[in-house]
Parts: structure tokens; C-alpha cells; sequence
């Protein structure tokens, strides 16, 4: 009796051990899922502009931990909210297919289902609804404006009745809410102060942020003029298009050196042309592609996501260092 209760034992310990293997592989395959619908390769457009933000308050001599994480959690959520409600309403308008670039797959691969992705990205917007209430309570009505202007902006990119991103609107609007919003708003958050030089150093990041959208555009010019998607690169053509990405990365480096030569900025800004390599061979390759090899661009969203965070992570360096030196 003793061995067949061991050798009981021993069956169910295995199956326990298996049944565990298994639960745990598909937990890590879901969270593998969910981390790939939100592309966090993309985070900087989100990170980088609240961080500049905080450090232009710092060197000002102003700096709250609390409120910065919440700005920082706030902004990346309503990235994310953005990112998966994009995701839901470009398959369900027929944009995104399993052929097509541009999204994370996850829908069109049957990974994740449209309803569970738009829940998802509502659920990040509320949530970073809750985090406004608290700033507002703690700092006032502006943030409660600003807030506002980034879920509609970011839930009405692809939603109805507004759909901007299918007007031609997309490349403003992204360098707006994710350049001179997102850095305005992280140095109010800071400082209760309604200065407008920090909008200038929002530029560059700005510039890059839309300049992301555009190589994501270009690329899909042929796939988006086949659904009936007005983007400036489909009304611009292909050729021009490449023009619009190469003033939008060599502009943000034109801002900062117009900013230190101005004296604007501390000299340690111009840290940021330490990326400017990378700037030249992305656009570079760019500007030689031709159109019947559009898929060349496949990857330089997220060249240009990375180049982003290069220079506005350099810039955020630079601040840091121009604080300690004078």
C-alpha cells in the first residue's frame, strides 16, 4: 500500500508540475500578446516629452517627484489607450489586414479579438483619467484642459465621428498633442506657470514624433490610397513625402542649434547632435528609396521611434548637465 500510495504521489506530482509548465506558458505567451499590441518600442514618443518637460521646471529649481511619476504614468497610459483603440477601429474599418504594416498584428493575427483590444485601450484612458483628477485637485483647471485634449485627441484619431487620422489631419495633430502638449503640460504639472519659452524646446521632440507617423505614411501610401485613407503622404505622393520626413528630422536638429546659438539654451543641448549619424543614415536611406521598393521603409518607424528617444534623451542629458555646470 505504502508504494502504491508513493507511486500515487508521484503521478500527481508530476501532473501538477505540468499543469504548472503549461499555465505558465500561457501566461507567458499572453503577456508576450499584450506586449506586442502596444508596441512599447514606440514608449518614447510618450517618456521622452514629459521627462524634457519636468527638466526644463528643474532647472528652474523646481522639481516634485510624486507629481512627475504621476504626469509620466498618465502620459504612457493615454499612449497606450491610444495605440490599442487605433488598433480596434483600423481592422474594424478594414485598414489593418494580415498583409498590411502598421499595426501589432495581434488582431489580424487572431491573437486578440477587436472588443478586447478597444476595452483594453478604455480602460488606459480611464485610468489615466483618475490620475488627471488627482493633478487637477492638487494643481487646478488647466491640467484638467490639457487632459481633456489628450484622450479626445487620442480616442478620436481613428474613432468616429472625427477620424482624423483618415483626413489628412494625423501628422499636425501628433506633433502637437505629443510635442508642445505633452512638454508644456509636464513643466506646468511642475511649475503652476504659464511661460512659453518651454514650447520652443518642445520642437525637436515634436518634430521626431510626427516624424515617426510620416515613415509609418509613406510606407503605406499605396495601401492607404486602396482603402480611401487621406494621409499628407497620400495627398503628397511618395516622392514629396520623403521631402516632409527629411525637414521633420533635420528641423529638430536646426531648432536646438538655434536654441544654443540664441542663447536660449546652454551649450550642453547641443549633446543632442551626438545622434545626428543616425538622423543622416535614417534619412539617407529614406530619401534613396524608391517607391516599388516602399517596403524598404518597413522598419524605420521604428528606426525613428529609436532616433527619437536618442535625441530628445540627449537633450534631457544635456539639461541635467547644464544644471550642475551652470
Amino acid at each position: 500500500m505504502l508504494a502504491t500510495a508513493l507511486t500515487m504521489c508521484s503521478h500527481l506530482g508530476m501532473v501538477w508540475t505540468e499543469e504548472g509548465a503549461r499555465l505558465e506558458n500561457q501566461m507567458k505567451s499572453r503577456v508576450k500578446t499584450w506586449l506586442t499590441a502596444v508596441r512599447p518600442f514606440a514608449y518614447s514618443a510618450s517618456v521622452v516629452p514629459v521627462v524634457l518637460g519636468t527638466g526644463i521646471a528643474y532647472l528652474e529649481g523646481v522639481f516634485d517627484l510624486v507629481l512627475f511619476i504621476l504626469a509620466l504614468l498618465a502620459s504612457v497610459l493615454l499612449h497606450t489607450g491610444t495605440n490599442l483603440v487605433n488598433d480596434s477601429f483600423d481592422f474594424i474599418k478594414g485598414v489593418d489586414t494580415q498583409t498590411s504594416y502598421g499595426s501589432s498584428g495581434m488582431i489580424t493575427g487572431g491573437k486578440l479579438t477587436p472588443r478586447q483590444v478597444h476595452r483594453t485601450g478604455i480602460l488606459c484612458f480611464f485610468l489615466a483619467t483618475v490620475i488627471g483628477f488627482y493633478l487637477v485637485i492638487e494643481i487646478g483647471i488647466t491640467i484638467m484642459i490639457l487632459g481633456i485634449a489628450g484622450i479626445l485627441g487620442g480616442y478620436f484619431y481613428t474613432a468616429k465621428p472625427v477620424q482624423y487620422k483618415y483626413h489628412a489631419l494625423g501628422d499636425f495633430l501628433v506633433f502637437f498633442l505629443m510635442g508642445p502638449l505633452m512638454v508644456w503640460g509636464a513643466y506646468y504639472v511642475q511649475t503652476m506657470a504659464y511661460r512659453l519659452y518651454p514650447l520652443v524646446f518642445s520642437l525637436p521632440v515634436g518634430f521626431l514624433v510626427a516624424a515617426i507617423l510620416v515613415a509609418n505614411n509613406i510606407r503605406d501610401i499605396q495601401h492607404d490610397s486602396k482603402v480611401g485613407i487621406k494621409t499628407v503622404s497620400t495627398l503628397l505622393g511618395f516622392e514629396h513625402s520623403k521631402w516632409e520626413y527629411l525637414l521633420l528630422v533635420s528641423g529638430s536638429f536646426v531648432v536646438i542649434l538655434i536654441l544654443v546659438l540664441s542663447r536660449l539654451a546652454s551649450p550642453f543641448l547641443l549633446l543632442a547632435f551626438l545622434a545626428f549619424p543616425t538622423g543622416y543614415r535614417i534619412m539617407r536611406h529614406v530619401m534613396r528609396t524608391r517607391e516599388e521598393s516602399a517596403q524598404d521603409l518597413a522598419t524605420v518607424d521604428i528606426q525613428s521611434a529609436q532616433l527619437h528617444l536618442q535625441v530628445g534623451g540627449l537633450m534631457i542629458i544635456g539639461l541635467i548637465v547644464s544644471s550642475f555646470l551652470g
